[in-house]
């Protein structure tokens, strides 16, 4: 089995991303998440669903407390700014949907405690599954699809079951679930615990692209670029990888700037690729630390800095990237953005002998990047 990781996982939903990057405030085991209080009239007031918010108070409704949580969110999606106060007013609502039986206020506090946060709450492995079990028994879709891939990987606490993971994922699949389509996608694609089917893989990224899913748009690039399961079409690839990339997906950053390099279904543009690597790059994508730093060294598409372009190739050198640690090899032995140091770069070198990986060369294309979920196997 190939262990495929990324740093950060290819987008559950725009909850986790929100739950990791702006809860605040103190923590208590059985105590409410965020102390943050809303009456009525405030209620009202934030949201402008006065009929929601009656309906929240006065009928006590799980679902209309989902609701005003959604029109919080829905300023992140617009593009405002999410402070950590508006992020209370989420938590505060989906907790009280939660606690009134709400499939998606179940599923999102499940996701509070399966990420956790510094100063607001800590990991808690057992609420996290409990809280998703009971969404489950509701079969929320997503959460249907986060237990199916815990079981079909064996991860989260979860017991190894393939096949009654991958049952779950399919339910969600079939409920329109775009995180599942994709994930159903990749694995036909990869043969993960069912017969190996590109074709099929296909098909269902493209029912997670209809959704506007960033990750499907990437591997729908990936299919096209390598004329699996789909005929090669590079000028396809080219436009999936762009809408990736408008979506700020980091493998699609790297695939666009991939496609610019190249030329992959677009005139090759070495000044244009450069930015998509180092956006990809800040995000901690191995190959895109790689080529950014390779294009730093070398000053192709963008003016020549040997220190930044060591800082890009010693990150990915330590996650194992054999051409950079192949580079900065080089880099050390010659004093170019770091002190000499023969034996430095001698260590490197046999590093890379133990290894069974070859470094590529410049005129060795860096492989298309599929989008995977955090720890996905096949």
């Amino acid at each position: 089995m190939i262990n495929i990781k990324s740093r950060k996982a290819a987008g559950l939903t725009a909850l986790v991303f929100l739950a990791g990057a702006f809860l605040n405030g103190a923590s208590a085991a059985d105590a409410a998440v965020t102390d943050i209080s809303m009456n009525l009239s405030e209620c009202i007031k934030l949201t402008s669903l006065e009929k929601e918010c009656h309906a929240a108070y006065e009928q006590d409704s799980g679902d209309a407390w989902a609701r005003i949580a959604n029109n919080f969110i829905l300023r992140y999606d617009a593009g405002n700014q999410v402070n950590g106060e508006m992020f209370s007013y989420i938590v505060y609502s989906f907790e009280k949907a939660a606690q009134r039986g709400n499939p998606q206020g179940l599923f999102y506090m499940s996701q509070l405690y399966r990420v956790g946060t510094d100063r607001s709450i800590a990991q808690d492995r057992d609420k996290a599954l409990a809280y998703l079990e009971e969404a489950v028994k509701k079969d929320q879709p997503r959460a249907l699809a986060l237990k199916g891939f815990f079981q079909h990987q064996g991860l989260g606490g979860v017991y190894l079951d393939s096949r009654q993971g991958l049952e779950l994922i399919r339910k969600a699949a079939e409920k329109g679930d775009a995180f599942s389509e994709n994930l159903m996608g990749l694995i036909t694609y990869n043969g993960a615990g069912v017969d190996r089917d590109p074709e099929r893989a296909f098909r269902w990224f493209e029912k997670s692209a209809s959704h506007g899913y960033a990750a499907a748009y990437n591997n729908l690039g990936f299919l096209y670029e390598n004329g699996v399961g789909a005929e090669k079409n590079p000028e396809l690839a080219f436009r999936f990888y762009e809408k990736a990339a408008k979506k700020d997906l980091r493998e699609g950053l790297l695939n666009l700037g991939r496609a610019y390099l190249y030329g992959i279904g677009v005139k090759s543009d070495y000044v244009k690729a450069f930015p998509y690597f180092e956006r990809a790059a800040d995000r901690n994508l191995n190959d895109a630390m790689y080529l950014a730093g390779w294009m730093l060294h070398s000053g192709y598409g963008v003016t020549a800095d040997l220190p930044r372009g060591f800082h890009y190739l010693d990150k990915a050198s330590e996650v194992g990237n054999v051409p950079a640690t192949a580079l900065l090899a080089d880099m050390y032995e010659k004093g170019e953005g770091v002190a000499c140091q023969p034996e430095k770069a001698k260590e490197l070198r046999d590093a890379i002998i133990e290894t069974s990986w070859h470094p590529y060369n410049d005129a060795t294309m860096v492989p298309a990047a599929l989008s995977l979920p955090e720890d996905f196997m096949f």
